[in-house]
């Protein structure tokens, strides 16, 4: 797996609770006005290769002060069971998947880590008695950010009583659950799961499939409940058969440790289809037929929606019981929302 290589801070960081602990973790911090005006210099001594930006940012790690609001509305799922919220930790990633949505959302590739958690303590004491999915991972990976700043034993003794945290990754390294000072119950920690040639093509950088199940029943002997995030699903050669052994390998998984799957097929925003073209010109991801749907996204034709759909409703009978989180899918009639028993 890449690792990081440099690290940065905003100056203002300096005044905040956190700065001290960032300080003894990362001694050798450079300093910077502003994360989002960030740019990786390029080395003169590295080859063209090498330097390309975008790959020299993603070894970078910057803590940042939080601007704005760290619980916001998640419009990704519907439930009857949760209201859903993000909480953006962090944003940015290591790992560099073709399909990623952040290459054309953030302005740079670096991991940045927010501080100033104070705030987000006060947001969380102030919500009401609803009972809340509050999704981290959305613009980075969790556990990434968990391994470079612990974030989660302060975070899980500040939770409403009806919330549950998840922590989405594609990591193999778990060590950082390990903490004693981690209240377990309402954590949920999830992984994006897909066939391994999938892993292998489209995630680089990224924990192979086997080592996230590893990952994953490792989460579960710690005490977490895990969660399974098939999304983005691809429309490939053969994809009966490989989301097929997909399921068969999540078999092995107790119900009753599983808190809930998701379920969404690949879609992508035009400006993200520039990009992919432009860094990964010859890759298959964009290849097959598209067309714009209500929601301005790209999406596989309907008729390939419904055969996908309907064999994913098969293989998801074996887990009810297990709620399923059905992923911006914009004609419903496609799927069942709710299975019974969810």
């Amino acid at each position: 797996m890449r690792r990081y290589a440099r690290f940065f801070a905003e100056k203002s960081i300096r005044d905040l609770p956190e700065f001290a602990e960032v300080a003894s973790r990362h001694p050798a911090l450079e300093w910077i006005d502003d994360y989002q005006t960030f740019r990786f210099e390029p080395d003169p001594h590295r080859s063209f290769l090498e330097q390309r930006r975008i790959v020299q940012e993603k070894t970078c790690v910057i803590f940042a002060e939080k601007r704005g609001a760290w619980l916001k509305p998640f419009h990704c799922y519907e439930h009857p069971a949760y209201s859903f919220l993000s909480l953006d930790l962090a944003e940015g990633c290591l790992f560099d998947c073709v399909y990623c949505y952040l290459q054309s959302y953030l302005n740079h590739g670096a991991l940045v880590i927010f501080l100033g958690l104070q705030g987000l303590f006060a947001e969380l004491k102030a919500l009401d008695s609803r009972a809340y999915w509050i999704s981290t991972g959305l613009l980075s990976d969790s556990l990434l950010a968990e391994l470079q700043f612990p974030f989660l034993a302060r975070i899980s003794k500040n939770l409403p009583p009806h919330a549950i945290l998840e922590l989405r990754s594609k990591v193999a390294d778990v060590t950082m659950l390990e903490n004693a000072e981690i209240v377990k119950e309402q954590i949920v920690v999830s992984w994006s799961f897909n066939p391994a040639e999938i892993v292998r093509n489209y995630e680089f950088g990224a924990s192979s499939l086997e080592e996230r199940l590893n990952a994953a029943r490792e989460a579960i002997r710690l005490g977490y409940r895990v969660a399974f995030h098939l999304d983005p699903v691809f429309h490939i050669d053969g994809w009966q058969r490989a989301y097929a052994d997909l399921f068969a390998a999540l078999e092995s998984f107790s119900k009753d440790r599983v808190a809930f799957l998701s379920v969404g097929l690949f879609r992508y925003m035009p400006d993200l289809g520039v990009i992919i073209r432009k860094r990964f010109p010859y890759h298959p991801v964009l290849s097959g037929e598209f067309f714009p749907d209500e929601d301005g996204k790209y999406h596989y034709f309907r008729a390939i929606r419904k055969e996908m759909y309907e064999s994913f409703s098969g293989w998801l009978k074996k887990w009810e019981g297990v709620p399923v989180f059905w992923s911006m899918e914009p004609d419903s009639s496609l799927y069942r929302p709710y299975p019974a028993g969810s």
